[in-house]
């Protein structure tokens, strides 16, 4: 009775434990993600309590029985796969989406002291790493060695970083709500995760963000009226600037134009650059067209006086692929004229993710189309989109994914899939709203935000990340830890 006493007490022990090392990893290893996950999977094997795990399975069986449905989609779409090798490979890195939320909500004990103790460390965890990012990048940006500012994320994939970050303010809202975190911790943490947030210039965390704001913004609604006027005044203030920034977007800038003298043009640029004015920047690109568009940014003339009178640090810039100097100090502005130029002006797709995007969606669809029900087979994917791609304007470098979850799971295992995967994460949306459970109903919004926009499930971050949330919030289990009802 003793042992089974002391195994029970150490296995809750090694359980929190582990995940907390699958929490750092899902923020900064690859390598502490995988070991977490087959620790704790080896763990339950072998001293797991059996009976709880019958329980517990009967009691979330319904959307247990959803995601192994879905997952049993992947597995039979491998009948018509033809590279049976990258289908299989395919199901291994979505695996910790399958098996991570059965495993978490039926078999970790939901102690609400040590929740909140897990998270309160992964919050501690982001804000360290947010300084160390920011302080590595803008060591580069002072020395020029930036080209990109997805460099700000040191340790991993800079969207997956920038949803997690997302989310971790809205656990810390949640906390705050219950008074479980003190207000000046809870604000201080959300400070800081805003300011990277907005600074990182991701668009999916920047859209997960609002979606959480306006969500925990609309939930407070009511009960306070000195919140209600706030709330109304930050909406209209934010629904003023839309405008005027929709506004401007939609109305096309000026097309830059060409050096009239391109051979004393090119002179003038030799003389103060040893990169070839003629060859491409560091980013890839045509210099001499960077050039043109940098000093266009300025208001300067396409002149070889204009080249001749540039700064030196503008001449790192353009070497370094930069068409204007918000972008080569990571300023927002840049990213916004850069998209801006895409939309309106841009011809050439390649090097421009908006543009990109477009053919990625419009190639996809074009392949669904041509197998609405079943889909290509979840190994075929690359094959087929890199097919289609033939007759696009991409480079090989460039020929990637939908970039969309929902059109990457119909292509792959049909419109059973798609239906699945998409019926999921309405239901639960629907359900956290009628349960009052918050946190579960903002992370199916987040779930379609970022799955419109990216390939989440593609990756072993975006895969594990799913999966382990899914599974802390989806559990009967943990209602009263995740419910505002309270409060």
């Amino acid at each position: 009775m003793k042992s089974r006493v002391w195994i029970k007490e150490q296995r809750e022990n090694v359980y929190f434990v582990l995940l907390g090392v699958f929490l750092t990893g899902l923020a900064c290893s690859k390598f502490l993600m995988s070991v977490s996950f087959i620790g704790y999977t080896l763990v339950f094997l072998l001293f797991g309590d059996y009976a709880l795990f019958r329980d517990r399975w009967l009691t979330n069986k319904k959307w247990i029985s959803v995601l192994l449905l879905l997952f049993l989609a992947h597995v039979i779409s491998l009948c018509w796969t033809q590279d049976l090798s990258a289908g299989w490979n395919a199901i291994r890195v979505r695996l910790s989406f399958f098996a991570l939320p059965v495993l978490i909500s039926t078999t970790l004990t939901w102690d609400k002291d040590r929740i909140v103790r897990v998270f309160k460390f992964l919050m501690l965890l982001l804000a360290v790493l947010m300084v160390l990012n920011g302080v590595r990048f803008l060591y580069l940006l002072n020395g020029q060695k930036a080209l990109d500012i997805r460099q700000l994320s040191w340790f991993g994939s800079h969207i997956r970083f920038g949803i997690l970050v997302v989310f971790s303010i809205a656990l810390c809202l949640h906390f705050a709500l219950k008074k479980l975190l003190s207000k000046g911790y809870a604000w201080s943490y959300i400070v800081l995760a805003t300011a990277y947030v907005l600074y990182s210039q991701t668009f999916s965390a920047i859209g997960c963000l609002l979606i959480t704001f306006g969500y925990f913004g609309t939930m407070t609604l009511l009960s306070k009226q000195w919140i209600k006027v706030l709330f109304i005044g930050l909406l209209a203030l934010g629904l003023c600037v839309s405008w005027f920034v929709v506004r401007d977007f939609l109305k096309a800038p000026e097309a830059c134009g060409s050096f009239k003298d391109v051979g004393e043009a090119s002179m003038a640029w030799n003389r103060k650059s040893k990169v070839d004015f003629n060859g491409n920047d560091r980013k890839g690109q045509v210099l001499q067209r960077t050039c043109e568009r940098y000093l266009c940014s300025l208001g300067k003339p396409l002149t070889p006086s204009a080249v001749q009178r540039l700064e030196k640090e503008a001449i790192i810039d353009i070497e370094n692929g930069f068409t204007d100097p918000y972008s080569a100090k990571g300023n927002m502005l840049g990213r916004y004229f850069e998209v801006k130029y895409e939309f309106h002006l841009a011809k050439d797709p390649n090097g421009h993710s908006l543009l990109q995007r477009f053919i990625y969606w419009e190639t996809a669809v074009k392949l669904i189309e041509q197998n609405p029900l079943w889909g290509v087979g979840i190994g075929d994917i690359d094959r087929s989109m890199k097919k289609a791609y033939e007759n696009t304007a991409l480079l090989a470098e460039n020929q990637k994914r939908p970039h969309n979850m929902f059109l990457t799971t119909w292509l792959g295992c049909g419109l059973i899939g798609v239906g699945l995967l998409l019926g999921l994460i309405i239901w639960q949306l629907f359900l956290g709203l009628q349960e009052k459970q918050g946190l579960k109903a903002l992370l199916m919004l987040i779930f379609l935000f970022s799955m419109m926009l990216e390939d989440s499930l593609e990756t072993q971050a975006g895969a594990s990340f799913t999966g382990l949330f899914l599974g802390l919030l989806l559990s009967k289990e943990a209602l009263a830890i995740w419910s505002l009802k309270n409060d």
